[in-house]
């Protein structure tokens, strides 16, 4: 594959040297994964595809289909809000059984972890809410489940070769020949992350997650970025079954050349600068439009308001920050949720409750 326009022109050249103006225009449109230009109001529409493709494909390869739950729904009583897949996946892995073999499903998240850092100046790397989609399998079934994860990437999404790799444990020998015989043309960057990068202790006993990660290439900084992982799930003597996760967000930002993950939000259509303020201001609304969808409602010793209340100041914060004043902060709510939603409903709750 290419890696830059101009490496293509060889192969559009007419019989007599001649480049059809059309082809050339069309070359230097797309980028290196073959995308034009990003239309910035079908945000929502790409990233919702991304994962409506990722189940119909797992699917057509007779992966059951699990059903999403509600980011608040309580089905797995340890977290407060779904943060992942494994969450609503949680039963078959304390049972150790898998239905039909395998399954996938796509499931809204949510992570609270941007809530602690108000008022710090670091910058934060991932937004709050997304759309995790995954599959589960046996571990006898392990071949299967990554050469249907590796066609995704190719066959559906169709990724250059160029512009993925792998991050890998030296360490993981099993995981190692396993690639190698299902698919060995994929770049490995081995041992290049801290250990505690592919290795981490599960929420079950003794349980591992070993992992490695599925990485594609940041075309702005020639680095390649994670956006997946690849899952043994064991203990000291038994490998139980093989996860694979991944974020919507996290592909689109890198397949259409994104400066940060809330580029694949509408709302940087309303919030276009690119500071660590900027950045926090645009987590905090998407956060609170979406709790506000959850039925959220502020309640003195509710767990989930003081959460919602913490977003809400951190709007706040960053809106004085930024000499925002309150009329321009109504527009680019309203506007928002008209754009996100078809209509405008908790913008005015949310204005209420700066005021």
């Amino acid at each position: 594959m290419f890696n830059k326009p101009w490496d293509m022109f060889h192969e559009h050249i007419w019989s007599d040297g001649v480049y059809p103006q059309e082809d050339i225009w069309n070359l230097f449109k797309l980028n290196s994964y073959g995308k034009e230009k990003l239309d910035p109001f079908k945000k929502k529409e790409i990233c919702d595809s991304i994962a409506n493709e990722f189940c119909d494909f797992f699917v057509s390869r007779w992966y059951a289909l699990e059903k999403p739950v509600s980011i608040n729904s309580w089905i797995d009583e340890s977290v407060l809000f779904i943060g992942a897949p494994t969450s609503v996946l949680k039963p078959y892995l304390v049972s150790w059984t898998i239905p039909n073999k395998w399954i996938c499903m796509q499931q809204p998240s949510f992570r609270t972890h941007n809530a602690k850092r108000l008022k710090d100046e670091n910058p934060i790397k991932w937004w709050s809410t997304f759309t995790g989609f995954s599959t589960m399998s046996n571990y006898a079934d392990r071949e299967n489940l990554l050469k249907d994860t590796i066609d995704f990437f190719l066959d559906i999404l169709k990724i250059p070769l160029s512009n993925i790799a792998i991050n890998i444990s030296s360490r993981d020998v099993d995981l190692l020949h396993l690639l190698d015989v299902v698919w060995n043309k994929i770049p490995l960057f081995v041992d290049t992350k801290p250990l505690q990068y592919y290795n981490h202790k599960y929420w079950l006993e003794d349980i591992i997650w070993r992992n490695f990660n599925i990485v594609l290439k940041d075309e702005k900084t020639w680095s390649f970025n994670d956006v997946g992982n690849y899952i043994v799930i064991e203990n000291s003597e038994k490998k139980y079954g093989i996860e694979s996760w991944y974020g919507n967000s996290s592909i689109m930002k890198e397949i259409y050349w994104l400066d940060h993950i809330l580029d694949t939000s509408l709302l940087s259509n309303f919030i276009q600068w690119n500071s660590v303020n900027h950045r926090k201001l645009q987590d905090s609304i998407i956060v609170s439009f979406v709790m506000c969808h959850m039925g959220i409602i502020p309640r003195r010793h509710d767990t989930k308001w003081r959460i919602f209340k913490r977003y809400l100041s951190w709007i706040k914060y960053n809106q004085e920050k930024l000499n925002i004043n309150f009329q321009e902060l109504e527009n680019i709510l309203k506007s928002f949720e008209q754009q996100e939603y078809w209509y405008v409903k908790y913008a005015d709750i949310i204005l209420d409750y700066l005021e």
